[in-house]
């Protein structure tokens, strides 16, 4: 029960990042390194896909939603799908420092955290 409730709460995270915070996706975007495997896992996180066919073919891979394409989202995706074949740069670029799965967010927007070596003002908005 508290895995499958992490896992929903996983896929709000990414509806509402990929509808409201569109330019931390696409900074994430940019930092994701790897190709997709085809698995499905993905598509079957909380429950299967209904556009999920044989062979883990997406019927409407064209026009799918926003936070399929974006999949995964950033760091925190991969811990929903340990087999996906994606990984994230901490800085963009590839590298010695560039580790599949230890990439880590300075700033966590979906959560509001800001990590202590940010400068932080006032004023300053949260992305």
């Amino acid at each position: 029960m508290v895995r499958t409730i992490r896992l929903a709460w996983g896929t709000a995270r990414r509806f509402y990042l990929t509808h409201f915070r569109r330019k931390y996706v696409q900074e994430q975007a940019h930092r994701r390194r790897g190709e997709c495997a085809r698995c499905g896992k993905c598509c079957k996180i909380v429950m299967p896909c209904a556009f999920l066919k044989d062979r883990n073919h997406c019927r409407i891979y064209g026009s799918h939603p926003n936070q399929c394409r974006a999949f995964p989202v950033d760091y925190r995706d991969l811990k929903d799908v340990p087999e996906c074949r994606f990984w994230f740069s901490p800085n963009g670029q590839d590298g010695p420092e560039c580790v599949p799965g230890a990439a880590d967010d300075a700033r966590n927007p979906a959560e509001g955290h800001v990590a202590q070596d940010v400068p932080q003002s006032s004023s300053r908005e949260v992305p």
